[in-house]
């Protein structure tokens, strides 16, 4: 077999990696609140609030959060259902996503008024939590691009996984248990 034969190539980083600081994320709230930059403070919120991947926080829908369902003594956010995931081949992975409940809620609390003025105004009807401006569910490409307008504010790379790097830092520094972590990501 030829394919055999030919060496894999040797893997090479796309992007320097960075980690986020504490501080990175309070300036960049500061500046994305300064800037009534509400529905990026929601994902922002969420992205470092339960360390969820690109195409997984694009998914998230209203209907998925109920702040009344939480777990772990009321410190997180357990989704009402499971949302497809990475893993297991091309259909990936059915999962429930945990988010850190004060972490969050406030940020989605004010972003739902304004959304649900935008989706009157632009007479849409869907639960997807983030929206373009036209009203319409903003996909991972679109959520790409506002993280990647954060790099300016932070002054290094701001991608996806990062805030993923950020979620699991955050999670030790509180001081929640290695397995308890595991089983949250």
């Amino acid at each position: 077999n030829l394919l055999q034969k030919i060496e894999k190539p040797v893997k090479e980083n796309v992007r320097e990696k960075t980690v986020l600081q504490k501080e990175d994320i309070d300036s960049l709230m500061a500046y994305l609140e300064e800037n009534n930059m509400v529905q990026e403070q929601c994902l922002l919120a969420l992205a470092i609030s339960c360390g969820a991947r690109i195409s997984e926080l694009a998914r998230f829908t209203t209907d998925l959060i109920d702040e009344d369902n939480t777990v772990f003594d009321g410190l997180f956010l357990e989704t009402t259902k499971e949302i497809v995931t990475k893993g297991r081949g091309v259909n990936g992975k059915m999962l429930k996503k945990y988010i850190l409940k004060d972490m969050f809620l406030p940020y989605y609390k004010k972003w739902l008024e304004i959304r649900k003025v935008i989706m009157e105004d632009m007479k849409q009807d869907h639960d997807f939590i983030f929206i373009t401006k036209d009203g319409s569910p903003a996909n991972s490409d679109r959520l790409r691009d506002w993280m990647g307008n954060w790099s300016d504010i932070v002054g290094q790379p701001c991608y996806p996984h990062n805030f993923r790097h950020y979620n699991i830092s955050m999670y030790k520094r509180i001081g929640l248990e290695d397995d308890l972590i595991v089983y949250l990501t």
